[in-house]
């Protein structure tokens, strides 16, 4: 709406038009969400979650009210999502572009979510915690009740919750987190692919030092492959287009990354399909973990490259680094045409599996009988 009249005494802040609400509505509205509907959505959070660590930024409200979507349903910005509210974040100091590890002591963030040595007053204020670790629990909360529409505890304090406490000691004897939750729920069938499964044990460990960095969740089996994918969509121009030459090769999505695996509930067509997917997923896995390394290795390489000139003693000494980049863009040129050959393979993998899957999936368990429902958490600081 056009103003009537100039602004002469004020700034104005213009910020992006979210249409779609809250990633916890949407996955309320829908009673959880398939592994392949919340893959690409949870790729999307991690990857501004790892671009905030980078800057030394934890967090320390990661929450699904806190996730928006970008376009409501049927829009072609449906499934882009903002990460919001950072008013509890803590940016910890930086030298020569490395984070200087800080323990934190103040005890905030949204009661479900909160890590448990955040949760636990006395810890939080006389040992304090690790904030980059402590937003791989809350991480782990929202990638549970993403795809169950639950939350794993009320509050991570085994004092004061019984399943945590329960988890607490499972986890103690080596047991799996997650099959034990669901030993709470015994009409409620654990419906999660092992991939996910592992992922999720490792992400809630009460023991924050045997708990998943966020580069090792990014590393996962479950997580590695929607890590590629969304590379790809987002430098898929780049990465692409050596394979618009060819005929023969198919092109990655760039809209919607999608996920390996098979979602139908039928037992006989869910066997056949869990062993055609495995091999398949275990294909694109390989490549995926190629693809992520080259392109690790490419950014390595230009960082230093970055360092060398800038580290320079005298403007002769930067000029013979500049002419020495002759012979090393020829090595990005071959570098980037090996991504693209293995995002070629990647792509073919994922159309064949993807093949298999039913656009659609069975109808849920109905929601009775869950005791720790998801409801809106408002975030506190103490």
């Amino acid at each position: 709406m056009p103003m009537s009249a100039a602004l002469t005494s004020c700034h104005c802040i213009v910020t992006e038009l979210i249409r779609g609400g809250e990633l916890f509505d949407h996955i309320v509205n829908n009673d959880g969400l398939t592994e392949r509907e919340a893959g690409p959505l949870f790729a999307q959070l991690l990857d501004a979650v790892r671009v905030a660590h980078c800057l030394g930024i934890a967090h320390r409200d990661l929450k699904l009210e806190n996730v928006l979507l970008c376009g409501k349903p049927g829009e072609p910005d449906a499934t882009r999502i903002k990460l919001i509210d950072w008013g509890l974040a803590h940016q910890h100091k930086m030298e020569h572009g490395l984070v200087v590890k800080e323990v934190l002591k103040s005890r905030c963030g949204s009661r479900s979510y909160m890590a448990p040595e955040v949760s636990d007053r006395e810890i939080a204020s006389t040992i304090g915690y690790d904030g980059f670790k402590a937003d791989v629990w809350s991480l782990g909360v929202c990638l549970f009740a993403i795809h169950l529409a639950y939350f794993p505890f009320e509050e991570a304090q085994p004092a004061k919750d019984w399943r945590a406490k329960r988890v607490l000691e499972a986890q103690q004897e080596g047991e799996s987190t997650i099959q034990t939750i669901f030993s709470f729920y015994p009409n409620k069938a654990c419906k999660l692919s092992e991939p996910l499964i592992a992922l999720l044990d490792r992400m809630l460990m009460f023991d924050s030092a045997k708990r998943a960095t966020l580069q090792e969740v990014l590393e996962s089996e479950w997580m590695r492959p929607l890590m590629v994918a969304s590379a790809v969509a987002t430098y898929g121009e780049g990465l692409t287009s050596r394979s618009e030459d060819s005929s023969a090769r198919s092109s990655v999505g760039t809209e919607h990354p999608r996920v390996v695996g098979p979602l139908d509930t039928n037992v006989t067509t869910r066997a056949r399909r869990q062993d055609s997917g495995a091999t398949d997923a275990s294909s694109s896995s390989t490549i995926a973990s190629s693809v992520y390394d080259s392109i690790q290795r490419l950014e390595q390489f230009n960082r230093s490259e970055r360092t060398e000139v800038l580290g320079a003693s005298s403007k002769w000494e930067a000029v013979k680094q500049l002419n020495r980049r002759g012979s090393r863009r020829e090595r990005v040129r071959n570098g980037i045409s090996n991504i693209t050959d293995l995002v070629s393979q990647l792509s073919s993998n994922v159309s064949k599996s993807n093949s298999n899957i039913p656009p659609t999936h069975a109808p849920r368990a109905a929601s009775a009988g869950r005791i720790n429902r998801i409801q809106p958490v408002s975030a506190c600081i103490v």
